[in-house]
């Protein structure tokens, strides 16, 4: 190591004080290390104060030298330290260092250790090797099913199966029930499933929803002369002199609802209390015993047993359903038969045949008696009005094939009650 000569120092006879000027002494000088004055005489260095003061031994010897050249020498003194201080170490750390092994690289460490696999490692009675076989025949000691809610990222592993199990599993046999809010059905046989999500049989409770039923043959726009008149079976025109629009749309139609509005009354005993829903496809608005009903929305909750009016206005409609419960389902598709046989209930419409029957209730002198009769094919909601239809005409044959001809008489009669 070099010997530090950096500034001048300024020294005074009989005296142990070196003050530097431009000096670093801290750094570069210990005690113990020899300071050469600017006498030329040789010190021992006893004390560093700071970089630019410090004492030596014996007192300065040479005439007094307030900026004279020095010198500052290292002694054999570190060597010896360093020496003590690296034996120190090897008797404290030597073994550990001779079981780490001489390949300096994590390999050649592993090696050392036998960690190349888990045989370099004890087995004890509770840290076992983890193997597969293990791991799955692991006990779950601890498992909380008691406590559901959901899994969080903090939850440890056995937390949240126990979470799970209380939530939805039933590892135990015990049936349990997921909400409909939540994605389930809110019950555990299919029965009650579609009964809970409103999808049972015959849950539409308008009559002809699709518009395809038309026994009056109303024609598409053509004008009402009443008010309540009807057009399509079950619905009728609100305002006098309004009509609807109608076009073919899948298997039934799409109606245009006039401003005034196109409405069904359906029969109390059909409903039971409660709240309803009420859906359909189109743009017209809609209420419900006059409270107006959002596509999808409830109604308020219905009486059992009263008359329910349900109205479409100034849009179009096809496909519209009225269910009970708060869950709007798909749209009930009956046959058409099923259809009809629901309009008739309510209103038919009787033909005579064209090619009329001849009956021979009996001979008398010259003349066979030939009557007629019409008969419904549906029982009706009640004692139904009877409307004739255009007169036709028949034919009496007599025995000897002469004829008698009866003018006026209506075999084209239609059928209607005062609830239509």
């Amino acid at each position: 190591m070099s010997w530090y000569k950096t500034g001048t120092v300024s020294v005074a006879q009989n005296s142990n004080a070196v003050i530097g000027t431009g000096t670093s002494f801290i750094a570069n000088a210990r005690v113990g290390d020899a300071f050469r004055g600017p006498d030329g005489g040789w010190y021992e260095v006893t004390n560093i104060a700071s970089d630019t003061a410090m004492s030596i031994s014996p007192n300065y010897q040479g005439a007094t030298n307030a900026a004279g050249i020095y010198a500052l020498a290292p002694m054999q003194g570190y060597v010896k330290d360093s020496a003590d201080a690296l034996r120190a170490l090897v008797n404290q750390f030597g073994g550990v260092l001779a079981v780490l092994g001489t390949t300096p690289t994590t390999a050649g460490v592993r090696d050392a250790l036998n960690l190349k696999d888990a045989d370099g490692l004890p087995e004890g009675e509770t840290n076992k090797y983890l193997t597969n076989a293990r791991v799955l025949a692991a006990v779950l000691t601890g498992l909380d099913l008691s406590a559901p809610g959901a899994v969080v990222a903090t939850d440890s592993v056995l937390a949240a199966l126990g979470k799970l199990q209380a939530t939805k599993a039933d590892l135990s046999g015990t049936n349990k029930t997921v909400a409909i809010s939540q994605g389930g059905t809110g019950a555990v046989t299919a029965g009650a499933a579609r009964a809970a999500l409103g999808v049972t049989g015959g849950k539409n409770l308008l009559i002809n929803a699709n518009f395809s039923i038309n026994q009056r043959a109303y024609v598409s726009g053509s004008a009402t002369t009443a008010a309540n008149q009807y057009t399509l079976d079950r619905w009728r025109v609100v305002t006098s002199g309004q009509s609807v629009i109608f076009a073919a749309s899948g298997p039934g139609n799409q109606i245009t609802a006039p401003a005034g509005g196109i409405e069904q009354a359906i029969e109390g005993a059909n409903i039971e209390a409660g709240v309803y829903t009420l859906s359909w496809t189109g743009t017209a608005t809609a209420t419900v015993n006059g409270a107006p009903v959002a596509n999808g929305g409830q109604t308020a909750a219905l009486a059992a047993g009263s008359t329910t009016t349900v109205r479409f206005t100034g849009g179009t409609v096809k496909e519209c359903q009225l269910e009970f419960g708060s869950v709007a389902t798909g749209f009930e598709k009956r046959l058409r038969a099923a259809e009809l046989s629901l309009c008739a209930w309510y209103f038919e419409r009787i033909t005579w045949p064209a090619a009329y029957e001849k009956i021979a209730l009996g001979q008398c002198t010259n003349t066979f008696v030939v009557a007629g009769m019409g008969y419904f094919q549906h029982p009706k909601r009640a004692a139904p009005t009877i409307t004739p239809g255009p007169a036709n005409t028949y034919s009496v044959q007599t025995a000897n094939g002469g004829g008698d001809t009866a003018a006026n008489v209506s075999f084209n009669p239609s059928s209607q009650n005062t609830y239509n």
